[in-house]
């Protein structure tokens, strides 16, 4: 039979277990609920990826984290954002649960502990080289589907881990489902507000930043840069023959037969109404006007384009370039239509 002391050393062990056991669980709510706050804070500038994986790895002791997610054909896990591990960033692993623990997570959607990651796996390949001996996987898990795997990896062997990081893990792993979601849309806007909805073209803001960034390249590799202005004529009188759906068709067909005739490098936009705009680096102007001849000739519907097109100078403004440009695409005008005329 328990004695009084023995039962009131009973009540008190078991009040100081539940107070651990109290502060523990504060102490995972107050951490987990300041990782996704924090990592919520920093999703508007669309690299939430990343800012999630530096949180993971502070909040759980960790060497390194980093987010895999699915290849597009669903072939293998890429490796799309890290913290501590810039040196994997872009790498590919095989959907391969015999050779990966990180792929045995995703493929069967549950939580892996690597206690210490065996070298003759594709995760130790990947992870020992960065200073990683442990690893625990979480899958990514987005709506009804796994979209992914968030690793967080120790720099020394874990026989097991313990229920205070595996829950925080798991929460991240919710929290890093929520980051994928918050960057593709934030990528998203980001395109639509570069991106000429009728044509699908980068639009004039998105010239804007291309221009000034051609001129930074051109001056500092001392290559030519051309541009040109290409505009469609009696664009106007197509629009009255034919009613403004057709003229929005002949702008669509128009913008996606002149890609065609560009190189990759090359910049084409929608500068205003019928007005596009050309960036043609490592081009003189000989060249240039070659492509500008080619790209003219494949305007749809027998109708012709104007273009004029400059070299910069190495000094000028872009706002200048933008003027020459014009102006000799005037010139086109002027001198009939249906021409390239060179500055």
């Amino acid at each position: 039979m328990l004695t009084a002391a023995s039962i009131i050393l009973l009540v008190l062990a078991t009040a100081a277990a539940v107070a651990v056991a109290v502060v523990r669980g504060r102490r995972l709510s107050e951490a987990r609920d300041a990782v996704v706050t924090l990592a919520r804070a920093w999703a508007e500038d669309g690299s939430s990826r990343g800012r999630l994986c530096a949180a993971a790895a502070h909040a759980a002791g960790a060497r390194l984290a980093l987010l895999a997610e699915a290849t597009p054909r669903v072939d293998g896990l890429r490796i799309t954002a890290t913290a501590e591990a810039a040196d994997v960033a872009g790498r590919t692993l095989p959907l391969d649960e015999d050779r990966s623990a990180i792929a045995r997570a995703f493929l069967r959607r549950e939580a892996v502990h690597a206690a210490d990651l065996d070298e003759g796996s594709d995760d130790a390949a990947l992870l020992r080289g960065i200073g990683a001996r442990s690893a625990a996987m979480h899958p990514v898990i987005h709506g009804d589907n796994v979209v992914g795997v968030l690793v967080v990896a120790w720099s020394r062997p874990r026989a097991e881990l313990d229920p205070r990081r595996a829950e925080l893990v798991a929460a991240l792993a919710d929290e890093a489902a929520r980051a994928v979601e918050r960057d593709a849309h934030v990528n998203l806007l980001a395109r639509q507000a570069r991106t000429d909805e009728l044509t699908a073209l980068p639009n004039r803001r998105a010239w804007d930043e291309a221009v000034m960034r051609e001129i930074s390249r051109a001056q500092r590799s001392g290559r030519p840069l051309c541009m040109a202005i290409l505009d469609l004529d009696h664009f106007k009188a197509y629009n009255d023959a034919h009613g403004h759906q057709a003229g929005d068709a002949h702008l669509r067909r128009a913008a996606a037969a002149w890609r065609r005739e560009l190189r990759a490098i090359d910049v084409l936009a929608r500068y205003g109404g019928e007005e596009f705009g050309i960036l043609l680096p490592d081009c003189d102007v000989d060249q240039a006007q070659e492509v500008l001849d080619r790209v003219r000739a494949a305007t749809p519907n027998r109708q012709t384009a104007s273009a004029g097109v400059v070299r910069w100078d190495g000094r000028e403004s872009p706002d200048s370039l933008v003027a020459r440009a014009d102006k000799a695409m005037y010139r086109a005008k002027h001198a009939g239509r249906g021409v390239t005329v060179p500055a």
